[in-house]
């Protein structure tokens, strides 16, 4: 049995401030950026006050990591208010800094509330599982889709046929796609490894989307498609282990860049997190 997102997010405490992370096991040779981000975040978690929640992130991915290596996450006390607590998180290999993240912590606090209703229909149970929702798909989207379930540790649905399958027919999708997942194994009940385990999705294809309407997949030859910054803003608290909504679009891409943003629901239909990310996003021929 592989790792599971439980196992990624158990962190080795070095130090007060120190944190050491591996891998999961099998894993590409890349460290996944959700990876990056979750683990960051678990790191700084683990040195705030009781009470205190994670309500938003933003990181900067410097340089790839090696998956066979662990994970070095030095965390930097910024800030220590009545509200709001900051942390600083640098992700190093050896002597080199992968990965750059400050979050924000504080506890829920009375205010006005408002949220735009989706028009998007939750109805969870009638998504089949990703076999036999992928029935009618391409084999080589067969074949990606459980390549990514070896190696990431979440449960994945698709509403519909994955708009890769569309590339792959030779069609040119509008840049938008949505998909249902879930921590592949139960999570304990810490609020602190569920919003890790959110974060650790957020970043799950988010930017290949911006490659749709160019006819391009993750994998294409002469492809280079990076993420560079990833945010995350935390609305509600919720389970990583039930099913989450993940509906993702791109509004722009030009100048070597793309923009997406993903807006993850739960089954009641609540907005529980908003992801921004830029990607580098080129081609051979561009």
């Amino acid at each position: 049995m592989g790792t599971t997102l439980a196992d990624v997010l158990s962190l080795d405490q070095e130090d007060g401030r120190t944190f050491r992370g591996h891998s999961p096991v099998p894993s590409p040779p890349r460290v996944f950026g959700g990876q990056l981000v979750a683990q960051a975040l678990a790191a700084a978690g683990r040195t705030v006050p009781t009470g205190r929640r994670p309500h938003s992130l933003h990181a900067h991915f410097l340089r790839p990591g090696d998956t066979a290596l662990p994970l070095t996450y030095e965390v930097d006390d910024v800030h220590d208010g009545g509200a709001l607590t900051l942390r600083h998180v640098v992700a190093v290999q050896g002597d080199r800094s992968l990965f750059r993240l400050m979050a924000s912590f504080g506890e829920p606090r009375p205010g006005p509330s408002h949220e735009l209703p989706s028009p998007v229909p939750r109805a969870f149970e009638a998504v089949p599982a990703a076999e036999a929702g992928l029935a009618g798909a391409e084999p080589s989207t067969r074949r990606w889709a459980a390549g990514l379930r070896a190696v990431i540790p979440l449960d994945l649905r698709f509403p519909a046929l994955p708009p890769r399958d569309a590339v792959i027919r030779g069609e040119r999708p509008a840049p938008r796609q949505r998909i249902l997942v879930r921590a592949a194994d139960p999570l304990p009940d810490d609020p602190l490894l569920h919003a890790c385990a959110i974060a650790y999705a957020s970043d799950l294809l988010l930017l290949s989307t911006a490659m749709l309407p160019h006819g391009l997949v993750m994998g294409d030859p002469g492809v280079h498609a990076v993420s560079l910054g990833h945010s995350v803003w935390f609305h509600a608290a919720a389970r990583a282990d039930d099913w989450l909504d993940d509906e993702m679009e791109s509004e722009w891409a030009g100048d070597g860049r793309a923009l997406c943003h993903g807006r993850l629901r739960d089954a009641q239909g609540r907005l529980v997190a908003t992801v921004a990310q830029e990607g580098s996003l080129r081609t051979a021929r561009a």
